[in-house]
């Protein structure tokens, strides 16, 4: 990961903040729309028959693993952008995320939308739909 802000950017390719934020939110779209396919939702016996030998013996219905993952952001230039996307655990601007994986490991397997750093782990958990997609 390069962890370049826009800043460093916009001075090293002498452009306007705006025009980088453009050109990022542009790159950002088309990524999104190319790589939607590759997070899909596999059936419970799809998951089942491919558990690791660990999962078989001592949790054998475990359909995924799942956890909140923070990722840094710049400084938000409005006050109550900040109050949001302030972590108060990382004391530091944050992005955080829903990621679901399979006990096999494959990762792609549901990322919810971003939430701001603030948002408690377990209202992501219940507002990104991920539950929802749980079978009994």
């Amino acid at each position: 990961m390069f962890r370049i802000t826009f800043t460093a950017i916009l001075i090293f390719f002498k452009l306007h903040r705006s025009t980088c934020s453009r050109i990022f939110k542009s790159l950002l779209s088309i990524l999104v729309s190319n790589t939607k396919s590759f997070i899909f939702w596999p059936s419970k016996q799809t998951i089942i028959s491919t558990l690791p030998m660990t999962f078989k013996l001592h949790y054998s219905n475990c359909r995924a693993i799942i956890d909140c993952t923070e990722i840094k952001t710049e400084q938000p230039p409005k006050v109550n952008q900040r109050v949001f996307m302030y972590s108060n655990y990382k004391s530091t601007y944050t992005c955080k995320f829903l990621i679901v994986i399979a006990p096999n490991g494959m990762i792609t397997f549901f990322i919810s939308k971003p939430y701001g750093g603030r948002s408690s782990d377990s209202f992501i958990t219940n507002d990104s739909g991920f539950l929802n997609l749980l079978e009994p």
